[in-house]
């Protein structure tokens, strides 16, 4: 399975549009899909449930880490025959679940938008 990680510290990136485009992109293409919404806001398994029927099919994992729980695994609700993972990651990660996305991660993308503002936030 090949894991890619869309992360920016920054709110407002781009995160999950990017994350939803490359997701559909690999289900298009006929590729075992998950995607990995890490953010509490859910805005990944909400357009997934906005998606029509008639579109590829693309596996739904919900990873929150909710107040006063333990972190959750990048396996967790993974099917054993998901060939791309797309991970949403949430603004503001660090610590131990950054180190957990990073170590599991074949590619990291970064969504910057294009101004001072945000290229600053981002580094």
């Amino acid at each position: 399975m090949q894991t890619i990680l869309v992360i920016n510290s920054k709110g407002g990136s781009g995160k999950t549009t990017l994350a939803t485009n490359i997701a559909s992109y690999f289900a298009s293409s006929k590729r075992k899909t998950a995607i990995m919404d890490y953010d509490p806001q859910g805005s990944s398994l909400h357009w997934l449930q906005l998606r029509s029927a008639k579109a590829s099919p693309i596996h739904a994992a919900d990873a929150a880490v909710q107040k006063g729980k333990r972190m959750r695994s990048l396996q967790m609700y993974v099917p054993e025959d998901t060939e791309i993972l797309v991970i949403d990651a949430p603004a503001g990660v660090d610590g131990v679940l950054l180190q957990e996305m990073v170590k599991k991660t074949d590619y990291i993308l970064v969504p910057v938008a294009p101004s001072i503002i945000d290229i600053h936030a981002t580094a």
